[in-house]
This record gives C-alpha cells, structure tokens and sequence, in this order.
C-alpha cells in the first residue's frame, strides 16, 4: 500500500457507472498500491466524499443520476474538494475539447497508462517490488 508524507494510505475514488469497468480500473489501481473507493455516479461520489479526502478523483461524464460534468462542477463549489486533481475516463471523443479543467483518457483506456497519470498526479511510486500494474492489459471499454 501507498502512504503519503503523514504515513496515510493513498486514497483514490473511481466514479464509474459501467460495473466491468470499475471493477478492472479498482483491480489496476489497487495492484499499483492505491486504496480505491468506487462509487457508481455523481450522487455517490458525492456520498463517498463525505466520509474520505481521496488523493485523486477518477470519474466519467456520462453516467445516470448525476453526470460527471455535474459532480465536478459540484466540486469544483466545494472548499474543502475544489483542490483534488481529476482525471476523466470517458468514451465521449470529444471531451477534451470542452474545457474540463482534468486530463481526459478516452475509452479503452490501457492501464498502465492510467497508473502512470495516477502517479504523477499523486506524486506517489510504487514501493519497491509491490505492485506494478500490469503492462498490456486494457481497463475496458
């Protein structure tokens, strides 16, 4: 398991209306170190973040009850939130040119490609020999 600087495990909620994709993305980041919390949609991202201050936010836009548009908006209102990094995993090509303020990663998305952004966005690296992500597989689709 990851710590940061104060010795506490390196928390990372995965947003993922797709129950495939959440799961390989929760198996990936986990293997890589990382505690994940995964919540469904916006609504229970926004649950979640009531009990946890994850290091980084993982979310797709286009999910039912509340979007992922919707819930980084709501973030973005929110003091105590508006300060964690966002990565969007969506299958909406043109996502990037909409002005999210987060790096966009457009479904498949390859896993190691997603570690490498996770780490650079946690500024965390995997302890020596525990829990590289493997190097070819694909999270979904």
């Amino acid at each position: 398991m990851l710590t940061d600087t104060s010795g506490r495990a390196v928390i990372v909620l995965v947003v993922e209306d797709d129950v495939d994709l959440r799961e390989a993305l929760e198996l990936v980041l986990s293997e890589a170190g990382y505690v994940v919390y995964t919540a469904a949609n916006g609504v229970e991202a926004l649950e979640a973040l009531q009990q946890i201050r994850p290091a980084l936010i993982i979310t797709d836009l286009m999910m039912p009850e509340k979007n992922g548009w919707d819930l980084l908006d709501e973030i973005d209102q929110m003091p105590t939130l508006s300060a964690i990094p966002r990565i969007v995993i969506t299958a909406a090509a043109n996502a990037g040119a909409i002005g999210l303020k987060a790096p966009v990663f457009i479904k498949p998305v390859r896993a190691e490609d997603l570690v490498r952004a996770v780490q650079a966005y946690t500024r965390r690296r995997p302890a020596r020999g525990g829990g590289d992500a493997p190097r070819t597989t694909e999270a979904g689709s």
